[in-house]
């Protein structure tokens, strides 16, 4: 991973960090309005329990003895009762409209904190698709084998796919597979899936920023593709295929971002044309393949109908 590559992963990295910190900044914040609040109810229960009770007519007696006070101290002591009512009722009241404010307060600071929520998610969506791996296919490399371990008048075409990670981090758990064959008509889903590097345990590797990966070799007879034996000096010659020679792949891997699914790229192409040149003074012709697409499995991934499938072929991640 390059320099400038290094500091976007850190970059993107801070921004969660304050991104969390700031959701706990907000939650520490609601928490203590909800105990103001919670207090305000609290007064406002106390203030319903002894109203009541206040309002009662009180007789000024000493257990069965009534006592006689004069005219004037009875009207102080009533006086000061109405005073003290008339406090606890505008202390109600104003506990009243200060829970409503507080509600009103907390809903309006609520919206906003789920606004927030939801512009750090389009941040985080946008830094990632700016930062994320996108693996895509780049070409067939169609080679003449020759296996010794066979009779010498045996020979082979050796056929690899190449692919190309053109995103800014790491692709991770990268698992892939290539398939060649003479179909009667385009690979069907068993047949696109096959099996991975022909092998039931595929081992995943990681494909680095804008760097190259190749596919398994897979070898065919020299009847699959078969050139003619006399070519012009620096002349080309066409050979037109008019079968269903199908090559097709994909490959499954995942972002260095925690929480994203796994990326899938497909790719199915028939060969319909080779050409060849030899060159002047040269003895190997330059050979020039055209393909053309299949009708399927050229995609990316959840517009692959299998993605599923080919997604469960990626290894999880581990959970520290």
């Amino acid at each position: 991973m390059g320099g400038d590559q290094t500091e976007n992963y850190i970059d993107y990295v801070t921004f969660n960090s304050l991104m969390n910190y700031s959701e706990r900044l907000f939650a520490r914040w609601l928490i203590g309005i909800l105990r103001a609040i919670k207090k305000q109810l609290d007064a406002i229960a106390k203030y319903l329990e002894f109203y009541p009770s206040a309002k009662k007519s009180e007789k000024l007696a000493i257990g069965p003895v009534e006592v006689l006070f004069p005219r004037d101290a009875l009207d102080r002591h009533y006086a000061e009762l109405d005073k003290s009512y008339r406090l606890q009722r505008s202390t109600f009241y104003v506990g009243v409209l200060t829970l409503i404010a507080l509600a009103a307060y907390t809903f309006v600071t609520y919206r906003q904190w789920r606004a927030m929520l939801a512009s750090n998610e389009i941040n985080r969506e946008s830094l990632q698709s700016v930062q994320r791996a996108l693996v895509g296919f780049v070409n067939y490399t169609i080679e003449p084998y020759e296996r010794h371990e066979e009779s010498a008048s045996e020979k082979y075409w050796a056929i690899h796919g190449t692919w190309e990670n053109f995103g800014a981090t790491p692709a991770i758990g990268a698992v892939q597979y290539i398939g060649v064959d003479d179909l009667p008509s385009e690979p069907n889903d068993d047949q696109f899936r096959g099996s991975s590097q022909n092998d039931d345990h595929p081992v995943p590797i990681v494909v680095v920023p804008h760097g190259l990966q190749d596919s398994a070799r897979v070898l065919k007879p020299d009847s699959f593709i078969r050139f003619p034996r006399n070519v012009p000096i620096d002349k080309i010659q066409t050979v037109n295929f008019t079968g269903h020679r199908f090559f097709w792949g994909w490959i499954v891997y995942r972002d260095v971002f925690r929480g994203t699914k796994p990326r899938v790229t497909e790719v199915c192409r028939r060969l319909t044309e080779v050409q060849l040149k030899i060159a002047v003074g040269s003895k190997q012709p330059m050979t020039y393949y055209t393909f053309s697409p299949c009708e399927q499995h050229n995609c990316v991934d959840e517009y692959c109908p299998d993605y599923r499938t080919i997604a469960a072929m990626t290894p999880q991640p581990s959970p520290n």
